[in-house]
């Protein structure tokens, strides 16, 4: 019965949390399929943070969650649209400064992106290229450094 702006990884415990190198922020649907290949890969060391609401960025709420993430020194932005749809380019600014300077109230991580490329559309039009694409932004989510 609450709308919550951000959630945080209800499957890792607190010492898991405190442990893990990254954590992938998502929204919307993408969180499954991500949450399929954590498991997949055993993937402990990962968190996956739900960004429920954009606008205005859950700057209290999503600083309190990634403080538990305390030893996470990559965060990535995951989204199914293009580069340059989606969430992502707001994320970006107000993450490094354009529009805020929330990096700065997380220990000043930074934050990179998994997705697709830039386009002119926002599906492919073909099921097999949007799998082989959708495979791709899940696996570069995970990617070492």
């Amino acid at each position: 019965g609450v709308c919550r702006e951000a959630l945080d990884d209800a499957e890792l415990t607190a010492a898991e949390k405190a442990a893990a190198k990254r954590v992938i922020l998502c929204s919307g649907k993408v969180y499954y399929e991500l949450l399929a290949k954590r498991t997949e890969l055993k993937r402990r060391d990962v968190g996956i943070v739900r960004v429920e609401q954009i606008y205005p960025w859950p700057a209290a709420m999503l600083k309190g969650i990634l403080e538990g993430f305390k030893n996470a020194k990559s965060v990535v932005w995951a989204q199914e649209e293009p580069r340059n749809m989606g969430a992502w380019g707001y994320v970006f600014s107000v993450w490094t400064g354009g529009l805020g300077q929330f990096a700065g109230q997380v220990g000043a991580r930074t934050i990179s992106y998994a997705g697709r490329d830039t386009g002119a559309a926002p599906a492919v039009g073909s099921p097999k290229q949007h799998e082989k694409e959708q495979k791709a932004l899940i696996e570069q989510a995970f990617a070492e450094l």
